[in-house]
């Protein structure tokens, strides 16, 4: 479960377009197999080949595999996103961008995967941003920004993590193998560094900010 995610019986449907057909023969039938909440019911390998289809498609999600070129992936997801706006795009990359190439990029895109992720990582993420919410994927880099988390300490970061997916502080500091007394002392310099008054609100900016990389 992630920040409280439910299990939900709704069943999310989802378009796979990646330029190698096995990558996505590969997860469509791991998917569909393993889940019964999230179904891959059309793919395409390349955006041109998928555009018409999405007109048709009651697919909510659109996984987008890309190559190691920048641009033609940004070119790819603003075709969706400008012809179909309500869809969401995940972008599964093998690309780390620097801050001037991250930040167009997120903007853009609903969020980024690491190509080489988990099952477990893409469901979890496919439900969340089903949801509404702002992730981004382990193991991708976010750029430092003076107004993100990587000013927290290591400590500060996995504390913080640990309450987005809804664990207490009995249960972080059980988790993080620190004391309460600990956890409350990094829950103060959160409150502080993000100038907030409540930890919920922290985690909420956190969120909107897509600075949430969780393992699962």
């Amino acid at each position: 479960m992630i920040n409280g995610l439910a299990n939900s019986k709704e069943v999310i449907e989802v378009f796979y377009i990646d330029y190698h057909q096995p990558t996505i023969d590969i997860l469509r039938q791991s998917m569909n197999e393993k889940t019964g909440d999230i179904n891959i019911i059309g793919d395409a390998n390349s955006v041109e080949e998928a555009l018409p289809q999405l007109k048709i498609s009651t697919a909510k999600i659109i996984l987008l595999g890309i190559r190691s070129n920048f641009n033609s992936g940004v070119y790819s997801c603003k075709l969706i996103k400008n012809q179909y706006p309500d869809k969401k795009v995940i972008v599964l990359s093998t690309i780390y961008y620097p801050y001037h190439q991250f930040t167009p990029w997120i903007n853009i895109a609903d969020t980024i995967l690491n190509r080489f992720t988990s099952l477990n990582e893409i469901k979890a993420v496919i439900k969340a941003i089903n949801a509404g919410q702002k992730v981004i994927g382990h193991g991708v880099p976010i750029p430092k920004n003076e107004d993100t988390i990587l000013n927290c300490t290591t400590s500060e970061q996995r504390v913080l993590k640990a309450f987005a997916m809804g664990f207490s502080k009995e249960e972080a500091s059980r988790i993080l193998g620190s004391s309460t007394y600990a956890v409350n002392f990094h829950c103060k310099n959160l409150l502080h560094k993000f100038n907030k008054e409540k930890l919920y609100q922290v985690i909420e900016k956190a969120k909107q900010e897509g600075l949430l990389a969780f393992e699962i």
